[in-house]
């Protein structure tokens, strides 16, 4: 049975199952959709096989691409030294 039936249910057991049905089918899909974007190339610091794709053709996103790589050792180090002050300073 179809969890988006256009036909008016029968009786109300009809009703719950396709209601239980497309219930289910919702649930289901941010995981599918996480499971994508999991398996996907990364793209972090300007580094890694998804900035190729992510940039395109735009030299914008290209040129922030570089930036970021240039500083990832600054801002690695920064985070670091956030992280000690916020979480070890208590």
């Amino acid at each position: 049975m179809c969890a988006f039936s256009t036909s008016t249910p029968s009786s109300r057991q009809d009703f719950m199952k396709q209601l239980a049905t497309g219930v289910a089918s919702m649930a289901l899909l941010p995981q599918i959709t996480n499971a994508a974007v999991l398996r996907s190339d990364k793209c972090a610091y300007g580094e890694g096989g998804g900035c190729d794709s992510l940039a395109g053709d735009n030299e914008f996103i290209k040129e922030l691409q570089r930036r970021s790589s240039e500083k990832k050792e600054a801002t690695q180090k920064v985070r670091v030294m956030y992280n000690v002050h916020v979480y070890h300073t208590k």
